[in-house]
């Protein structure tokens, strides 16, 4: 891909990550999420008690489980970004069932503080030539809107 090519890609992915996290840069249009505001994984997460969010659904896991676990995949990236090879215990990422308010605050502050970093990094990535680096960097996203369609849905039996 030509450099400009590139930038544009990463443009439209960065886009849309955004998109799974903090919502539509536009509310008149979206490619994934509702245009209603806190409709993305961060807002939707916030407008949630602790109480709410450590409700076991159907399958085993609480709200605070997916969030938990898409913190800790984030976190899994940063490692990744900075050139390291981690070895990931994906048990580990469902760990967190329950919350209190305070937990919940901070697992809601540290999910945003990895969507950041992980979105920063992105940015300054100059090398994509890495087949492992890149589909992981680009499996993000899908697994982003996955977890948010999960949440949404569990929303919705509370």
């Amino acid at each position: 891909m030509s450099n400009e090519t590139t930038s544009a890609f990463l443009s439209a992915f960065v886009e849309l990550f955004d998109e799974a996290y903090s919502g539509p840069s536009d509310s008149k249009y979206t490619f994934f999420t509702d245009n209603a505001p806190n409709s993305a994984i961060l807002g939707t997460l916030d407008t949630l008690s602790a109480e709410q969010a450590s409700r076991l659904q159907s399958s085993e896991q609480s709200i605070a489980s997916h969030a938990e676990h898409l913190r800790w995949s984030l976190e899994l990236a940063q490692a990744y970004f900075r050139g390291e090879q981690p070895k990931a215990d994906w048990e580990e990422s469902w760990r967190v069932t329950s919350v209190t308010d305070e937990e919940w605050k901070a697992l809601r502050d540290n999910l945003r503080r990895e969507y950041k970093e992980v979105r920063d990094a992105i940015g300054a990535v100059t090398d994509w030539s890495n087949p492992f680096f890149l589909k992981g960097t680009l499996a993000l996203l899908p697994h982003a809107a996955y977890h948010l369609g999960a949440i949404r849905q569990m929303v919705k039996s509370i």
